[in-house]
């Protein structure tokens, strides 16, 4: 049995940030995360101005603007054909939205949890979660680097669930959902190069929503969302669907895609759950 006073149960952008902050206290932080930290996940990338004064506090800035991803000061909104250019009102010394990659991000904030101290586990799977009065035992597997599985149990006084929407941690220990909304829209999205200089872009048409958003090495991520209702359709013609959806509601950006190259596969979801969970 291990000892520590908190476990994060994921260690992507919501983990590693709070292992971070906590090690910086010194508390013994241990971070079970199951993957490697190498790939992207589901995520439209976009860090607002409020995230990006969070990662300048935490004095990350530096890291995250040598990931490539350019400065966003702008947004560019288009609603049934009619555009604006601007930016918020935010505070002069306001750092730029930047949107960088997860395979970038996700890694340089566990190298800033692991600087703080927090002991930081790839790989490595919780299994099972009890709490009591006194704290909780987090049971897990972990697959270290020469490939040896390892199961271990570790006792802490606090366990933090940063392991997403559909979190073992919430499930296992019955977190209550304190508001849930039913699901509006579903969505594909792929990368695209050589799509020229961009804002960060949003359209929006009866025929659904549209974003652009600019990261790195001149990558634009593109997504297409649709209403709900449409999902069992879209899914089935996914490639056609994504198209129309441009061409319908972002002509012009549409009209760019034609000279450009697709770098990434057509990626799509269609449960993304809204809820306020305790």
């Amino acid at each position: 049995m291990e000892y520590a006073d908190v476990v994060v149960v994921g260690g992507r952008c919501a983990g590693s940030p709070a292992a971070m902050l906590l090690a910086r206290q010194g508390r013994r932080v241990v971070v079970l995360e199951r993957s490697n930290l190498e790939s992207d996940v589901i995520s439209t990338l976009y860090i607002q101005p409020t995230g990006m004064v969070q990662l300048r506090r935490w004095d990350l800035l530096e890291q995250v603007s040598a990931t490539g991803a350019p400065e966003l000061p702008q947004t560019r909104a288009s609603i049934c054909g009619v555009s604006m250019t601007g930016r918020a009102a935010w505070p002069a010394d306001t750092p730029a939205s930047r949107a960088p990659r997860r395979h970038a991000l996700d890694p340089l904030l566990a190298q800033a949890a692991a600087a703080a101290g927090a002991d930081i586990r790839l790989r490595a799977t919780m299994t099972a979660v009890e709490a009591d009065a006194g704290g909780a035992s987090v049971s897990y597997r972990h697959r270290g680097a020469d490939g040896r599985l390892v199961e271990g149990t570790i006792r802490a006084g606090l366990v933090v669930g940063a392991d997403g929407m559909r979190s073992k941690v919430a499930d296992q220990v019955g977190a209550t959902a304190l508001r849930t909304d039913p699901t509006w829209t579903c969505a594909y999205y792929t990368y695209w190069a050589g799509l020229g200089d961009l804002p960060f872009c949003t359209y929006e048409d009866e025929g659904g929503w549209v974003s652009a958003v600019p990261t790195s090495d001149g990558i634009v991520l593109v997504s297409a969302y649709f209403p709900q209702d449409r999902f069992d359709e879209v899914r089935h013609r996914a490639e056609a669907a994504y198209m129309e959806c441009l061409q319908v509601v972002a002509p012009d950006l549409f009209d760019r895609i034609q000279t450009a190259e697709r770098v990434g596969p057509l990626v799509g979801f269609g449960d993304q759950r809204n809820f306020m969970r305790q």
